[in-house]
């Protein structure tokens, strides 16, 4: 089922399943229908002059996980999971316990008729990952395109780099975050879909990182952009739905 929330009802949700020390796993697929800027733990001191330039409107809070700042909003849709420590979806180690949550977005994603592939640990260590600009325009010795070029990360944006498992484009581009919050008895497990076309704007200027719109941009696509077609209500309970279902089978 999918519920639509805030970024603070989210937060609250997470915190409280985390809370109970569940025997079971629990999860919700998330849609946000306003605009909402998520800080990680590090950014926490950055609140009061991110909501200052944030203005009304614009839900701004700092969540319990780490890793860079997160625009939520009608553009996304996103899912919770909590699982007992111990389940078997967790793996050897912090990086195992993303796999079958990036494998279940891949799932609804290839359903819909996108092409896109999961971002392997090796490919991260060997720095092999690569981004299509075919701007750039210039050629090799032997006439072919040269229009793959390695990136610099966005640190400060969750969405400004890759992890383990998250899921790309043909070409690199981020569709899926993943992060995780562990605690004594349980893990959460949170992610995000970039379904529609995200207000990178919106965020960079709220951070005061006007200058990393490009980058930033360079690094994302959405399904709205390779579908070519508008994301609405339809396409988001479409997306939501697959995703509920996917999760919902990997976690029986």
């Amino acid at each position: 089922m999918r519920f639509a929330t805030t970024a603070a009802g989210e937060q609250a949700w997470n915190a409280a399943a985390l809370a109970a020390d569940p025997a079971e796993p629990a999860f919700r697929v998330w849609t946000w229908p306003r605009p909402a800027i998520v800080l990680g733990r590090a950014q926490r001191k950055l609140l009061d002059e991110v909501r200052e330039r944030a203005g009304t409107g614009i839900e701004v809070l700092a969540r319990d996980s780490g890793g860079g700042a997160v625009l939520a909003g009608p553009w996304m849709v996103g899912a919770s999971v909590v699982l007992p420590v111990g389940h078997r979806l967790l793996g050897a180690n912090l990086i195992d316990a993303y796999r079958w949550l990036g494998e279940a977005y891949y799932a609804v994603v290839q359903e819909i008729g996108i092409a896109a592939r999961l971002v392997r640990p090796d490919e991260l260590q060997r720095g092999e990952l690569r981004i299509r600009e075919s701007q750039r325009g210039q050629r090799s010795a032997d006439g072919s395109r040269d229009d793959l070029a390695p990136r610099e990360p966005v640190a400060w944006a969750c969405y400004g780099s890759l992890s383990p498992w998250e899921l790309v484009d043909a070409d690199g581009r981020k569709l899926v975050g993943l992060a995780q919050q562990r605690r004594r008895n349980a893990v959460l497990l949170v992610s995000g879909l970039l379904a529609g076309a995200p207000e990178w704007p919106m965020l960079c200027r709220a951070l005061g990182r006007e200058a990393d719109l490009g980058q930033l941009s360079a690094w994302t696509t959405s399904l709205e952009a390779l579908r070519g077609e508008r994301f609405d209500d339809r396409f988001a309970m479409e997306v939501a739905e697959g995703l509920d279902a996917a999760i919902a089978s990997a976690i029986c």
